[in-house]
């Protein structure tokens, strides 16, 4: 993550000492200012699985979500493309940020950021990088999204994961358009551009019409990619990390896992009008 100084001046905390986000509703948080939901998808709505091409949201996820979706603002934040997100979830009226936010679309709503365009040329030369020096290599997976290529190493022996980190990020060292975006056991090339969940989630906010004076923002994340959002927040909004990460978070609250985070929207729920 790309730190601004108002950013490092925030105090950042491991996801195990944060206080649960059900304490929310003992504190009565939502009675001043309307909840917009935010939320990433893979560890997030779904756990993690092994290959990222079977990842399902289940019923009771989706379900929760046709409610929420009528009461208020929902928009989920990924790092897979737009298209993928809206075919697995299949929700109408949710607004849908692929590629950290770079394609965004929802009711009324079709907006790319142009200044990534530029660095399509960029990834389409590291891709052909990649493939010519990583495919090989047992266990590892060249994702090419549009803005974005992700090299997933869940699969790799441990003695090569040095290897393909080393050989990933001297890819990116020789163009100044890419940028590296570490993540669970996932290593991304990025356009090098001051753009990101954060970004894109208070864009939205703004274009919807939903001054933070009325509305708190609630952004759920897991992985390293979030605390760009957790940022943006962290002064007006609530971040909830999901489950136990190792790394400091800049979330203020937690829960363990995706199942605790639709406990969470299902409570939210009883509480709006």
């Amino acid at each position: 993550m790309n730190k601004s100084k108002s950013t490092e001046d925030l105090q950042q905390k491991f996801a195990h000492q944060l206080p649960s986000a059900f304490e929310l509703f003992d504190q009565k948080a939502f009675t001043k200012r309307k909840p917009v939901i935010f939320l990433d998808f893979d560890g997030t709505l779904t756990p993690i699985v092994n290959d990222p091409n079977s990842a399902r949201l289940d019923s009771s996820m989706h379900s929760i979500l046709l409610k929420l979706k009528n009461k208020t603002l929902c928009a989920v934040i990924t790092g897979r493309d737009r298209a993928d997100i809206e075919q697995r979830i299949a929700i109408d009226s949710l607004i849908y940020a692929g590629s950290h936010g770079y394609d965004i679309s929802g009711p009324n709503l079709n907006w790319i950021f142009e200044e990534g365009n530029a660095c399509i040329p960029a990834l389409e030369n590291a891709q052909k990088e990649l493939n010519k020096t990583l495919s090989s290599l047992p266990g590892i997976k060249i994702e090419r999204k549009k803005f974005a290529i992700a090299v997933h190493y869940r699969h790799v022996s441990e003695e090569k994961i040095e290897e393909v980190l080393q050989k990933v990020n001297s890819i990116i060292e020789q163009n100044s358009n890419l940028r590296a975006g570490p993540g669970n056991m996932v290593m991304e090339l990025k356009p090098n551009i001051e753009w990101h969940k954060g970004k894109a989630l208070m864009w939205i906010m703004d274009h919807m019409n939903l001054p933070l004076e009325n509305y708190i923002p609630i952004f759920f994340g897991d992985d390293l990619t979030d605390e760009d959002a957790f940022a943006s927040i962290a002064k007006n909004g609530i971040g909830i990390v999901v489950g136990n990460q190792t790394h400091p978070t800049l979330a203020k609250y937690g829960l363990k896992d995706p199942a605790q985070v639709c406990d969470f929207l299902c409570n939210l729920n009883k509480t709006l009008f």
